[in-house]
Order: structure tokens, then C-alpha cells, then sequence
């Protein structure tokens, strides 16, 4: 692809996702069936805004997928979120949607989407576990367990502005730079012209804090950020799985620790509260007193949580870690995020 073409791309994606996003700002009064408002114990912004900044991803994502469409990434893409991306897009509108009833249906669509598209994952350098991914049934399940897991980590972190489109946008193209080295050229393209639509929408969304990703858009990130990463793995003799794992730490720590923790607490896995990780360091940022605006320390604390969330993508970048590296960097990350977590959680609580 030529810097010709990459400039064309670029200057249309920007063009699309600006002009989607601002369109859905503008009439969001009158598309009030869409609206996020601030009532709810997970909700840390102080005014309405739109669901629907998914949308604006995925209209913007399909559009200039389908004019680079005879690379099999951009079908694979559009085939594999569309589907999924639906099941949010529903919740999205009618906040309707039982969480079991949602988690059903997108299991099930991840197992048909896993065989159809042979999205499967082959390898993990542990000998119990490759002992079930061996069984073909087996493997198809445990994949499509993983990729739903993804997606709904991404659903987890997206409590701040910025946070889940940032961290998502910028794994995305780390994956974009992998996937070259790797000589996986065609899956580097597609992923760096899906992190361009992705990151037109986090500038909108950390600067203006008036439309969000909604469940759709966070879906969306974690479908793409898992079939890349299962390719990736499969088809690269240097990357294991763990690897990917590794540069997704900090999501999948938060979606383990956080249902863990409501499980302990005698409460549902499925049902929010304030209490995430990036909940707490919101509150602790307003304990400090900085006279700043909430959108303002909303929008830094999502920042701080994205820088947090890209260190394992760094860190493989220059180290190139094996499996077992890969392992032992996981297990650290989660002791540092569990332990920051406690500080952050008594700060706020001795703060008041």
C-alpha cells in the first residue's frame, strides 16, 4: 500500500468518523432512546451524552474496510463484529437487554463465528491446556470463550473518557506493527485502517466527553483486538498466545478481579457498582482538590488508565518475550494492579 493510499484512508476515515460522531452529538436530543445519563452506580459523568459512538466506529470502520475489501482481513473483520456488534447496538438503544440474555446470545455467536471463520486458538505452550485445545470441540469453545471474555473487558473498562477507545486504538495498531514484522501484511493493513477509525473516535470522545462507545463500540474493540491477536499467535513462530495475553493484561485483569470480587462480596458477577479500578482512581483524583472541571478529571484519569494499560504492549515491543515470560510479566502486573488497587481503595475511604 502506497503513502498515497494511506493518506487517502486516512483523510477519509478522519473525515467519516468526525462527521458521524458529530452528527450523533448534534440530534442527540432527539435520538433520546440512545441517551447514557448519569443515574446509575457505575456512572461517573455529570451529564447525558449519546450510546452511540459504536456506531460511528462501525459505519466508519465498514465503510473503508469494504473499498479495501479483496484483503481477506477486511472481510473476516466485517463478518466477525457486525454480528456481535448488533447484540451491544440493541442494549445500546432500548438499555433493555438482560445481561444473561445478552451474554447467551453473544456466546452462542461467538461459536458459530469461531467455526465459520476457523478463528480458533491452536496453541498455548502449556501442556494441560493444549491437552483440551488437541480436542477440536474443545478448542472452538475455549476460543470463543476467549474472544467473549475480550469483549466484555472492554464493556469492563469503559468507564472513563477515553480510556477504552485509547488503550483499545493504540493495541490495535500495536498489533498493526507485530502482525508486519511478522510478514502478515494483510492483517497489518486492515488493523492499522481499523485503529485510524478507532482513534478519530477517541479524540472526539476524551475532548468532548458527549458521545460514547456505548456496548456496541466496546464489543466491537474486543472482537477485532482477539481474532488479530488468535491470528497473530497462529500464524507467527514467534508470538505465543500468552504474549497476546500478556499485552492485554491489564483488561482481562480488571474483568477476573472485579467478578472475583462481587462473587466474594456475596453479589453478582453481572451487575455493576463503582468500585473498578479506574472508579477509584477518579475518586482519588477528586480527593487531591485539583480545581479542574469533572470532564477535565475525568478525561486525565482515563489517560492515566490507558498509560497504565499500554505498559505490557511496550514492554513486548522491546523485549520480545517468550511464553514464559510472557507468564511470569502477567503474574506481576496483576500483584502491581492488585496492590495499587488496595491503596487507591483505602486513600478513597480514609479521604471519605
Amino acid at each position: 500500500m502506497s503513502i498515497e493510499n494511506y493518506l487517502a484512508f486516512l483523510l477519509s476515515i478522519f473525515l467519516s468518523i468526525f462527521f458521524s460522531a458529530n452528527f450523533l452529538c448534534k440530534f442527540k436530543k432527539k435520538l433520546y432512546f440512545c441517551f447514557d445519563n448519569y443515574h446509575g452506580i457505575q456512572k461517573v459523568h455529570l451529564h447525558d451524552a449519546t450510546r452511540l459512538g459504536g456506531l460511528s466506529i462501525i459505519i466508519s470502520t465498514s465503510f473503508i474496510l469494504f473499498i479495501n475489501f479483496d484483503n481477506y482481513y477486511s472481510y473476516l473483520f466485517i463478518s466477525f463484529t457486525l454480528p456481535i456488534f448488533i447484540i451491544g447496538f440493541i442494549e445500546d438503544l432500548t438499555n433493555k437487554l438482560s445481561v444473561h440474555l445478552r451474554l447467551l446470545s453473544l456466546f452462542i455467536l461467538c461459536l458459530i463465528l469461531t467455526i465459520f471463520n476457523n478463528s480458533i486458538i491452536e496453541e498455548s505452550d502449556v501442556f494441560f491446556l493444549n491437552i483440551f485445545l488437541f480436542d477440536p470441540m474443545l478448542a472452538v469453545v475455549f476460543s470463543a470463550f476467549g474472544i467473549l471474555v475480550t469483549c466484555n473487558s472492554w464493556n469492563f473498562i469503559d468507564g472513563l473518557n477515553g480510556l477504552s477507545s485509547g488503550l483499545g486504538s493504540l493495541i490495535i495498531l500495536g498489533f498493526s506493527y507485530i502482525a508486519k514484522v511478522e510478514g502478515l501484511h494483510n492483517l497489518s493493513e486492515a488493523l492499522f485502517l481499523v485503529f485510524l477509525c478507532v482513534f478519530g473516535f477517541y479524540l472526539i470522545n476524551i475532548f468532548s466527553a458527549k458521545i460514547f462507545l456505548g456496548d456496541s463500540g466496546a464489543y466491537f474493540l474486543g472482537v477485532i483486538i482477539s481474532i488479530s491477536g488468535i491470528e497473530i499467535a497462529n500464524k507467527s513462530e514467534n508470538i505465543s498466545a500468552w504474549a497476546i495475553f500478556f499485552i492485554i493484561i491489564y483488561p482481562a485483569t480488571e474483568i477476573i478481579f472485579t467478578s472475583l470480587r462481587r462473587v466474594f462480596q456475596k453479589r453478582s458477577p453481572f451487575y455493576p457498582d463503582n468500585m473498578h479500578y479506574h472508579s477509584l482512581l477518579l475518586k482519588s483524583f477528586k480527593k487531591l482538590n485539583f480545581q479542574v472541571s469533572n470532564k477535565i478529571g475525568n478525561s486525565i484519569s482515563g489517560f492515566v488508565c490507558t498509560l497504565l494499560g499500554i505498559i505490557p504492549l511496550v514492554i513486548f515491543l522491546f523485549f520480545n518475550l517468550t511464553y514464559l515470560q510472557a507468564i511470569n510479566g502477567s503474574i506481576i502486573f496483576a500483584l502491581l494492579y492488585l496492590t495499587s488497587y488496595n491503596i487507591l481503595d483505602k486513600f478513597c475511604d480514609e479521604a471519605g
